[in-house]
């Protein structure tokens, strides 16, 4: 997937247990009462497990990231829905896998880009300069062949979720 490629997200409805009901992935192989983490890389599927169980169980909204099986990389929210037959309903937006060619400062630059703060408050947050911020940015955009700002401004509101409030950040 390249930057520039847009995808649908993917929407997949679970029983109680993580099996799955009905997704529209268009994936013939992705069919009903085959358990969700079957379709995460093997060493994300306890993590797959654990975060289905707290939805489903606990009512917590989960969002994570993780790797399907066929290695496509996806940002993942499990919301509860508690009836009889429907324990959760997933979403996932695929990220383009050269997101992992950022370094962790020059990804946590763009998440807070796209949370909306300018590159001051970004260097404030970061305890950097600003001079720092605009070359993490630079490479950013040159890591992920963006023309400009804009496109790089573009990119992490579409493919990096934003920062939850500073009062549900853990101490």
């Amino acid at each position: 997937m390249s930057v520039g490629t847009s995808v649908a997200p993917i929407v997949t409805i679970c029983d109680p247990q993580g099996m799955l009901v009905w997704t529209n992935h268009s994936n013939p192989g992705y069919g009903p009462g085959v358990p969700v983490w079957d379709y995460v890389m093997p060493n994300q599927r306890e993590h797959m497990k654990d975060r289905m169980a707290r939805a489903a169980y606990l009512n917590e909204v989960q969002e994570f990231e993780t790797s399907s099986d066929s290695g496509e990389h996806y940002h993942v929210w499990i919301w509860p829905v508690n009836t009889a037959d429907i324990g959760v309903c997933l979403i996932g937006i695929r990220i383009p896998d050269e997101i992992a060619r950022l370094t962790p400062r020059e990804r946590s630059c763009l998440e807070r880009l796209a949370h909306g703060n300018g590159t001051a408050d970004v260097a404030r947050e970061l305890d950097v300069s600003v001079s720092t911020v605009h070359t993490y940015l630079r490479r950013s955009r040159e890591k992920l062949q963006l023309a400009n700002m804009e496109q790089l401004i573009g990119f992490a509101s579409r493919y990096l979720p934003p920062l939850p409030p500073d009062d549900l950040l853990p101490p």
